[in-house]
């Protein structure tokens, strides 16, 4: 018996799922073969006691219930317009600081150019 091996392993969505925020239910119902979870609140108290792992997002405008991901790649995520800084990132104010003193020290270069050439 011969295997292909164009068929490679699983390609597992739910990791990509779980990086932009998934529900306690969608959780449940995408992890079957993981664990078989009786309840949402049971997902909900797993989800809970891996704190350091993870983190809750709060619910956004329109939304039933509040999401879950995972923080173990270690990079900041903007998740439906909610900054949830996971790694120690710059928050948006340190950002538009810095981008502020950007700008500002571009300014004064240019007008030390301006000068150079006489206008």
């Amino acid at each position: 018996m011969r295997i292909s091996s164009s068929i490679g392993p699983p390609k597992p969505s739910w990791r990509f799922s779980f990086c932009v925020g998934q529900t306690p239910g969608e959780l449940r119902g995408r992890s079957d073969r993981l664990h078989a979870f009786e309840s949402i609140a049971e997902v909900e108290e797993t989800l809970q006691r891996m704190l350091p792992l993870v983190r809750e997002i709060a619910r956004r405008p329109g939304q039933k219930e509040s999401r879950w991901m995972h923080v173990l790649s270690g990079a900041a995520a903007e998740v439906g317009g909610v900054s949830t800084d996971v790694s120690g990132a710059p928050t948006l104010s340190e950002r538009v600081q810095s981008l502020e003193e950007q700008v500002a020290a571009l300014t004064d270069e240019l007008r030390a150019f301006k000068a150079k050439l006489g206008e």
